[in-house]
């Protein structure tokens, strides 16, 4: 038994562990963009967000936004601390 837990237990614990940290900190990061600035708040830009472990303004393009639009979300949740802003070649990640 003490094999099994090593192998295949303990390690999934460790992901649930993981996730649960992802999912506070997903319900964090909604409760305070939606405080500080609930004009560009949307269910749908947070998961944008949380879902890749960088965000691209084309991410946002690609889901609907227009591109002004989806840079100065960008901006304003970089300006929060919700983001920061990284220069990768010619994106800005």
């Amino acid at each position: 038994m003490t094999e099994i837990y090593q192998i295949i237990i303990f390690p999934a614990c460790r992901q649930n562990q993981k996730i649960d940290g992802i999912v506070a900190l997903l319900k964090q990061a909604e409760i305070f963009i939606k405080e500080k600035t609930p004009d560009i708040y949307s269910k749908e830009l947070l998961e944008m967000v949380f879902r890749q472990p960088y965000s691209m303004r084309k991410f946002l393009e690609d889901a609907g936004l227009v591109k002004k639009t989806a840079g100065t979300y960008l901006s304003q949740l970089e300006d929060l601390g919700v983001l920061t802003g990284l220069r990768v070649g010619k994106d800005n990640c």
